[in-house]
């Protein structure tokens, strides 16, 4: 026990001094000697969850609570682990029970806070942060999550009083700065905000998530002034940082549609008898990644009778569930053909149920933005062949180069260079123009460029295709106070614009690699 109790102190101290591989050694070595200590079996996760290995970080957690369930601290970094996975319900309820073995720990009520702004519950969300204020009124991550939600929420003044008194209180807070940044626009490249960012740069010792996100932050400060060249440099630096450890594979990618394609082809809509639920209430909004989702799903849901729900990861995580069940032995997309209709129905009640959790029996239509649910455009029409979907589409370049400029966070893998994104968009374009040939269901394409130029015939097109009346008041979309919970949370609350169209020609210059990936060199 006391050559644990060393081993352990060590590894403690290496971690304490940032020294995470003699860290993780100290702890691997008090395992070998003791597979269940508790302690080293969580720190062991902290350690893999500061290296980007969510996965592994959950797993060394668990044991350690198997081992000790009375620690509150486990829990909590139990729940950051599974949020960094996406599984945000399952962090909720790790947070729960830490709450539960320690109350007033204003981490876990910050991190909860967090949590349920994910989910949209921004009122349970605002309960949890005025609580850690309340216990601790110097918490400056309490004050940005909270200007979180109300970002999301529309109130964007609110919200950057709260990001500018998180500042206050920690002036090195780069996550506050970013959501600063996102709240508006900048006129000027003197502004205060732009110098805060430099010095916080310049500080020994800043983590390279902070370098990556401040970079993106300088980039759309410098791009909202018009200055190209300048945001441009700072787009491509904190890419190729993030791209040093992206884990996006092309050739895996191309398998992935590949096996799409030839699993969905013609003949299997031909054999297939209707099964899945007769509803129509379903609208999936499906397309790349800065498309014009977010917007499309604003106009819809300012009719009476639909509803925005967001984006759900239902589907995804069915396709997961799906493939536990399945054990490996036979893969998704392949293992469709092996779902009783008895399941596909089950399956499909539940996603109902999912959708129409907290609206009205009025709501004829809800929609589910989820971009990537193209990938499962399959699954979906035998789940709901009465579904609408709707493709956003959007000039390859604008696109790609919108992809570009987004800063992700940790825990997503896109491509983060230019070729890569346009082979990205290469193997989307090849996956829709598959589902137009074979997909039996009702899918309207918009073009987001002939939205902007031709707003109302469009938008009455839209409204036609849903089945519903028109209604003058889906004109005013800017004007819906519902939450928006993606980086369009500012533009959607603007009237229409044209400055997003064809703004790939103000980098033209930098965008070699990206017209060469699309085809679309001279």
């Amino acid at each position: 026990m006391t050559n644990h109790s060393e081993t352990l102190r060590q590894g403690i101290q290496h971690h304490r001094a940032g020294k995470l591989r003699e860290a993780e050694s100290a702890y691997r070595r008090v395992l070998q000697q003791d597979p269940n200590h508790p302690d080293a079996l969580h720190l062991s996760g902290v350690i893999a969850h500061q290296m980007g290995k969510n996965t592994v970080a959950a797993d060394f957690i668990r044991k350690a609570i198997a081992n000790n369930p009375e620690q509150p601290e486990f829990h909590t970094n139990l729940g950051i682990a599974l949020e960094m996975l996406g599984k945000t319900e399952d962090a909720i309820r790790a947070y729960t029970e830490a709450l539960h073995l320690r109350r007033d720990d204003v981490r876990t009520l910050c991190n909860m806070g967090k949590a349920l702004i994910i989910l949209g519950d921004f009122e349970a969300a605002t309960e949890k942060l005025r609580k850690a204020l309340a216990l601790d009124p110097k918490c400056a991550d309490a004050y940005n999550y909270w200007g979180l939600s109300l970002q999301h929420q529309g109130e964007i003044n609110a919200a950057i009083e709260k990001f500018r008194e998180a500042l206050r209180l920690r002036p090195d807070y780069a996550e506050a700065l970013y959501n600063l940044a996102l709240s508006g626009k900048y006129d000027s490249a003197d502004h205060k905000d732009i110098s805060d960012i430099q010095t916080l740069l310049k500080r020994p010792g800043i983590s390279r998530e902070n370098v990556i996100r401040l970079g993106f932050a300088l980039g759309k400060i410098y791009d909202d002034c018009g200055l190209y060249k300048e945001a441009f440099a700072h787009y491509q630096n904190a890419n190729r940082l993030r791209h040093k450890s992206s884990r996006f594979n092309t050739r895996a990618l191309a398998d992935f549609i590949d096996r799409l394609i030839h699993t969905f082809d013609s003949e299997f809509f031909a054999q297939q008898t209707r099964y899945g639920s007769d509803s129509e209430l379903p609208v999936f909004i499906v397309g790349m990644l800065r498309s014009g989702t977010t917007l499309v799903e604003q106009i819809i849901s300012s009719h009476s009778h639909a509803h925005g729900a967001g984006e759900l990861k239902k589907i995804g995580d069915m396709v997961n569930a799906l493939s536990a069940r399945f054990k490996g032995k036979v893969l998704y997309p392949e293992y469709v053909r092996h779902i009783s209709a008895r399941a596909m129905n089950t399956l499909a009640r539940s996603y109902e149920d999912c959708l129409r959790r907290g609206t009205g029996t009025d709501i004829l239509r809800i929609s589910d933005k989820m971009p990537q649910n193209y990938f499962h455009l399959g699954l979906i029409s035998l789940l709901f062949p009465k579904a609408r979907i709707i493709h956003c589409r959007r000039h390859p370049m604008d696109i790609c180069l919108s992809n570009y400029f987004q800063y992700y966070g940790p825990g997503s893998d896109p491509a983060y260079d230019l070729a890569g994104i346009g082979a990205y968009y290469r193997q989307y374009k090849r996956l829709m123009a598959h589902w137009r040939k074979v997909l039996p269901l009702k899918m309207y394409e918009i073009q987001y460029e002939e939205l902007i130029a031709n707003t109302e015939d469009n938008v009455r097109r839209l409204i036609r295709f849903l089945g519903l009346e028109w209604e003058e008041r889906c004109l005013s979309f800017h004007r819906n106070p519902r939450a928006v919970q993606t980086a369009s949370v500012w533009q959607v609350r603007q009237p229409l614009y044209t400055r997003s169209v064809h703004r790939w020609q103000n980098y033209e210059d930098f965008l070699g690699p990206l017209k060469k990936s699309l085809g679309f060199e001279d």
